[in-house]
């Protein structure tokens, strides 16, 4: 009688190993946590209280930090913020705290943080379109470019980031934020939502900015790290990021048989074949040796 394969029974037991998966931010370039230290190292000025003038005037002209991060906003959000139509941008998850900006006052000093606004063409609601490493185009950028890249319009601060707790809250502030309840980004009980409150804003025109190429790289969600570009067109730049993928390094991946019992142990179809081919030859033997 030739042998079969015991059925397959999953193991149930908790895996006590610490495999990294995809949203284990620390392992992800492109979805760092609020908690990143590289938000700290925001670009930012100082000003201190009036009560000393001198080192007030020496702080706001030196700029600390040496990260610049930008907002990608689909068309046409980016526009609303920038000419102060839209005070709220809404999002689903709250703005790292280390990039608000504090307001000014007698006694206190204020840090302005300016992030750069990245208007990406109106696609699917929710949905960037754009790939992780992005070319970045600048007002006085004439440079044709057909594949997805960001527009660097202009720069906004944001003072407080709070979270809407009731549908009737999110409708109150339409008029602020301009997000019909009913569109793709209205309001929904099945996600968070968040408003960031915007402080400041300007536009970039070609005298504020210089002529370099830029690219943006993901951090989390919509916001990015800008960078000054190495050598290379901006449309090589695209095209050698444009069908870029988030993947785990192989040396954190998980083992091709996991036996910690976290991934069930399952034979492949060509290898139970081979199983079963192996235990009839084996039978064929033993009938022989006992003939």
């Amino acid at each position: 009688r030739t042998p079969r394969c015991p059925p397959f029974r999953p193991q149930s037991k908790q895996c006590s190993k610490q495999h990294p998966t995809m949203n284990q931010s620390t392992e992800n370039r492109h979805c760092k946590p609020s908690s990143w230290s590289g938000w700290s190292e925001a670009q930012r000025t100082t000003t201190t209280s009036s009560s000393d003038v001198a080192s007030s005037r020496q702080s706001s002209c030196e700029p600390l930090g040496s990260r610049q991060f930008g907002l990608e906003m689909q068309i046409p959000y980016a526009d609303h913020l920038l000419c102060g139509r839209k005070s709220i941008e809404t999002r689903g998850y709250s703005l790292p705290e280390a990039l608000l900006s504090s307001e000014y006052s007698e006694h206190e000093s204020s840090t302005t943080v300016k992030i750069d606004i990245l208007e990406s063409e109106k696609g699917e609601h929710g949905v960037s379109s754009m790939p992780d490493i992005v070319a970045v185009l600048t007002t006085n950028n004439s440079s044709p470019i057909s594949k997805p890249h960001l527009k660097r319009k202009g720069w906004c601060t944001f003072t407080h980031s709070f979270r809407y707790t009731t549908r009737e809250q999110f409708e109150v502030d339409e008029a602020k934020h301009l997000v019909d309840s009913s569109s793709g980004y209205g309001w929904s009980e099945d996600r968070p939502m968040y408003g960031w409150v915007v402080g400041s804003f300007g536009v970039y025109n070609d005298d504020s900015v210089d002529s370099s190429e830029y690219v943006a790289d993901r951090r989390m969600r919509s916001l990015f790290e800008i960078s000054r570009k190495g050598k290379g067109s901006v449309d090589e730049v695209v095209s050698s990021t444009q069908h870029a993928t988030t993947t785990l390094p192989m040396s954190t991946s998980h083992a091709p048989r996991c036996s910690c019992g976290c991934v069930p142990n399952i034979l492949s179809m060509m290898e139970m074949a081979a199983l079963r081919k192996k235990a009839r030859e084996e039978a064929k033997q033993e009938n022989s040796r006992n003939a």
